[in-house]
């Protein structure tokens, strides 16, 4: 009885394996005849013939944004203000006065001065009349000529000393802000006032490493401001520093720019584009085309079979600088290689290819 259980349990799981094995080949056969009347696997992309540009290594640095006249504007003398004629922030003209300070001891001393230089002026030109007829002795005259240039210099020193009381603006400029108010003592030396020139052009100061070659003077930069809406401008370089800095090895530069793009301002931060080689032709493709893994940078060349059918080949490239878009290829291509472009995320090696119609057959670029 026992037996006759143990062979109909095998005879049961013996049918039901039977089953599945046939279900599952009938299961493969219907995959294999969906896959053969779907045909391969393909992809639709865009493709473009390898160019080259022309191209010309850049850096970008800081710079700073230099008034080409600035000056700190202090008084000499010690006095009391009697006259201030500017504001904070203000246009002031070359020649204008921008405060006094109290001379009117001064001007005192100089009504006397000068009347002592007239008369003595007299007593020399009487003196003369009598040295011709003889009747003084020429070192009395020679005396009375050294009294007055003596009180000549007097005069000069006055007038040096209310000159000194006067300030005036050496340039046309903007004037910083002040707190000077009429009846304030001065001591000697205290700040006035900074004067920053009002010029059409300015000074770009920067400086650029030694790993690169000197620039010479005429060179272009460009000179740009990190607006939400970047604005730029070219300038020329003007100098160069003869020597390196101590503490970074750097080379210092001074670039003009003119003013009316940028209107910039005085200590003002730039951001300075200069080149560091020479321009020459360059093979590069769009960012789109590039697939990165953890090998490294690869492109998909198209390549046609016999039967007039496109398959991706995956290719590893070596690339260089980005600029927008575009990245430089130093390694792996050469120009006319065709390559997957819109798309290319979706390939893998041996994929067959359809070619879309809005390819951009040559890429052409121009930096």
């Amino acid at each position: 009885m026992t037996n006759y259980r143990w062979l109909i349990t095998i005879a049961t799981i013996i049918i039901s394996l039977t089953g599945l094995f046939a279900y599952k080949d009938s299961l493969i056969v219907a995959h294999a005849e969906q896959n053969k009347n779907m045909g391969e696997p393909t992809a639709t992309i865009e493709a473009i013939h390898v160019a080259q540009i022309s191209y010309q290594k850049t850096i970008s640095v800081n710079g700073v944004n230099k008034a080409m006249q600035t000056i700190q504007v202090s008084n000499e003398l010690a006095g009391k203000i009697t006259k201030l004629n500017f504001s904070s922030g203000a246009l002031v003209n070359k020649g204008q006065v921008l405060l006094e300070q109290d001379y009117s001891q001064e001007s005192a001393q100089l009504i006397a001065a000068r009347a002592k230089v007239l008369f003595q002026q007299k007593i020399i030109n009487r003196y003369k009349v009598l040295q011709k007829k003889e009747e003084i002795s020429d070192e009395r005259v020679d005396k009375a000529i050294m009294e007055l240039r003596i009180s000549e210099s007097e005069v000069a020193v006055l007038e040096s000393i209310i000159s000194k009381k006067i300030i005036r603006t050496p340039f046309k400029a903007k004037a910083g802000i002040h707190n000077l108010q009429v009846g304030q003592h001065l001591e000697g030396n205290s700040q006035i006032a900074h004067l920053i020139g009002v010029s059409k052009y300015s000074w770009i100061d920067f400086y650029v490493p030694q790993v690169y070659d000197e620039l010479s003077v005429g060179s272009e930069i460009a000179v740009s401001l990190g607006d939400p809406e970047p604005r730029s401008t070219n300038a020329k370089i003007v100098s160069v520093e003869p020597m390196l800095t101590n503490e970074s090895r750097q080379f210092k530069y001074r670039a003009q720019v003119t003013n009316e793009k940028l209107a910039l301002k005085h200590n003002h931060l730039v951001k300075v584009t200069l080149p560091v080689t020479n321009e020459s032709l360059k093979i590069a493709i769009p960012s789109l085309a590039v697939n990165k893994d953890p090998l490294g940078d690869y492109v998909f060349m198209i390549k046609p079979e016999e039967d007039g059918v496109y398959r991706a080949h995956r290719h590893k490239v070596e690339l260089g600088d980005r600029m927008g878009d575009q990245v430089i290829v130093k390694r792996g291509l050469v120009v006319g290689d065709y390559i997957a472009n819109t798309g290319a995320f979706k390939l893998r090696p041996g994929l067959k290819v359809f070619v879309s119609s809005s390819e951009n057959d040559q890429m052409v670029s121009t930096l």
